[in-house]
């Protein structure tokens, strides 16, 4: 009891320390106290044939609504081994990697051992916030982390539809949450338009009670679950959705589709007062136009986004029958059986014994159960440790592949116990999304990878190694992190980096890192380009990991950007430079990326200056 009211506190001053300029801090009360007065005397129990949100929602004295169960006095409802009401701990400062005037707030939640955390990027900072809105019961919701808040005034600009489409999940079906990441950006209020071409149909199903109550969790809606009415006019589909997470309203909106149709035309969301389209007549293809709006129609913004659709019928049957799943290595904290549902592509390979989800590690101590240490045991993470939320943000990108994990301490650690298993069963990607900080001399000479790196065993391997998230320009010369520096331009590694504009928070440097991609972090950046990797492998068994690299490589076009390529990976131009180098090894270089970047009879941007790359 005393630890946990401790490390809360720490917690919580660690919170109100970090990277502002101008703080303040308001809460109903102090943590220590607040965490004693939720803390129930008698043990909540649901009966048979009752309704358990009811019951705990009475259990805690609060009331059930359509939000979910609303606690008294402002604080929170969420259900974790006890049902309790918490307060919501509040901070204000300013993110100085955001340029615009801004401010953000800080939303936290200490609910047993859990913390929940939701960030407010505030872009209309003459409005005043309240500290606590039924707009933002988002704490529960795993996925949910970061809110862009608009003035319904502001201009929706590509920066913010970038953001909302950050990950287009709205072509899963069984996610967490199966939601397009629109909640990213809301904008502060707005009535829905009658000039909207579903307004009268929109405005029925808007504050309708809904009848169909799906539960995917054996808590029902104190886990997880969705309420839902459907209603089909003029050859459309109208579901209207909301979602609950512990109890609690997360998600509420509703969808319009042709009948039978597994991709949207229109996401209206009621939370975040927006309006999501996605232009008719391109469905079977991978180029789809994203016009996001306000309620009232103003303001809106179109941007032709180039993505891979993820729902089965469209992409993974397709990807199954012609070359199956890939396989990588994942070196990271460790993958709880529940984190399936944050992305059901990939297949985690179970291990030898019972009770490992760590595959080939019977020989090693440090996983004889299922984790790299319980202490990251918690998928939403914790007070004292977050490990497992890195895990997860790097899994949740590793689409359509087969995955062992592998603890990050035996990754290079323990080595030798299990990489013969890993190549017998055909895994020949590893992704490395940690490092070291040594002085340079050290790193050189007595970090794991300086002699891993000789054996037979890591050199039939491609390792791909994330950039580091220092915002820094780094040289091999100079760099102290370990092992990407020692890795750089070994012909079997390949070092990541991500989206320079997204935050900036990737390392750069044109003699160190290989290439970027567009993902938030360096961390979930190599996990795009071992999916990659592993699936051309899958494709093209005959290439060799040299013949891989040099395909990812030459998939880049030169943006000029801070990398050996200059540029961002092209997924699709990593598999046409591998079919080409199957069909001809002799091939060299320049005509290689002629063949994959020029079209016939049309200029090409291709010069001498890109051979640079793969030397």
């Amino acid at each position: 009891m005393k630890y946990r009211n401790l490390l809360g506190l720490i917690s919580l001053s660690l919170l109100l320390s970090c990277g502002a300029n101008s703080e303040e801090y308001s809460g109903n009360s102090n943590a220590n106290r607040a965490y004693e007065d939720n803390l129930q005397e008698e043990e909540f129990l649901c009966l048979p044939g009752e309704d358990c949100l009811v019951a705990a929602c009475d259990f805690v004295g609060g009331e059930i609504t359509k939000n979910g169960c609303e606690c008294p006095e402002q604080q929170v409802f969420i259900y974790e081994s006890q049902p309790a009401c918490h307060d919501v701990y509040i901070s204000t400062s300013i993110d100085r990697r955001v340029k615009e005037d801004h401010e953000m707030i800080s939303h936290t939640i200490y609910a047993d051992e859990n913390l929940y955390e939701t960030n407010v990027y505030n872009y209309a900072p003459k409005n005043d916030i309240p500290q606590y809105n039924a707009n933002f019961p988002s704490f529960v919701a795993p996925n949910f982390y970061q809110v862009h808040l608009l003035d319904k005034e502001q201009e929706i600009s590509e920066k913010f539809v970038n953001l909302a489409i950050r990950e287009p999940n709205i072509f899963l079906n069984s996610t967490m949450g199966d939601l397009s990441p629109i909640h990213h950006v809301r904008l502060t209020e707005g009535e829905l338009s009658k000039d909207f071409e579903y307004y009268n149909e929109t405005k029925k199903l808007e504050n309708i009670e809904l009848t169909k109550t799906e539960s995917l969790t054996q808590e029902g809606c104190l886990g997880y679950c969705k309420k839902s009415l459907t209603r089909t006019a003029h050859q459309k589909e109208f579901k209207r959705i909301r979602e609950y997470f512990k109890g609690v309203l997360a998600f509420d909106y509703l969808t319009i589709k042709d009948k039978g149709s597994t991709i949207i035309d229109y996401k209206v969301d009621f939370l975040a007062r927006t309006i999501l389209k996605i232009s008719n007549g391109q469905r079977e293809s991978k180029t789809l136009e994203y016009t996001l709006m306000g309620l009232d129609l103003k303001n809106s913004k179109s941007l032709i986004k180039k993505i891979t659709p993820k729902n089965l019928a469209f992409s993974q049957e397709n990807l199954r029958r012609n070359y199956g799943y890939g396989n990588v290595v994942l070196c990271d904290n460790g993958i709880a059986p529940e984190l399936t549902s944050v992305n059901p592509n990939a297949k985690i390979v179970k291990g030898s014994s019972q009770d490992s989800f760590y595959g080939w590690l019977n020989k090693t101590t440090d996983q004889s159960q299922y984790y790299s240490g319980l202490v990251n045991l918690n998928q939403y993470g914790t007070g004292f440790s977050r490990a497992a939320k890195h895990t997860e943000s790097v899994y949740k990108y590793m689409r359509d592949v087969n995955i062992a994990p592998i603890s990050i301490g035996s990754c290079l650690g323990n080595f030798e116990s299990w990489a013969a298993n890993v190549l017998m069963n055909n895994f020949k990607v590893i992704n490395y999304a940690y490092y070291d900080t040594y002085d340079a001399k050290s790193c050189m000479a007595h970090h794991q990878w300086s002699k891993i790196k000789r054996t037979p065993e890591s050199k039939k391997m491609l390792w791909v190694f994330s950039a580091g998230n220092d915002k820094s320009y780094i040289d091999p010369k100079k760099a102290a992190i370990c092992p990407q520096n020692i890795a750089t331009k070994n012909v079997n590694t390949i070092i990541v980096g991500s989206d320079p504009k997204f935050g900036g928070v990737t390392n750069k440097g044109k003699n160190y890192v290989d290439l970027f991609i567009d993902a938030p972090t360096t961390s979930q950046a190599s996990a795009v380009v071992s999916s990659n990797a592993a699936n051309i492998l899958k494709r093209y068994p005959a290439l060799s990991i040299e013949d891989v690299k040099r395909a990812i490589l030459a998939s880049v076009k030169d943006r000029g950007l801070s990398s050996r390529t200059g540029g961002f990976l092209d997924r699709e131009k990593a598999f046409k430079a591998a079919k080409i180098i199957n069909k001809d090894r002799s091939i060299n270089n320049f005509e290689l990326l002629e063949k994959v970047h020029c079209k016939t009879f049309l200029p090409c941007s291709v010069d001498k200056s890109w051979l640079k790359r793969f030397q």
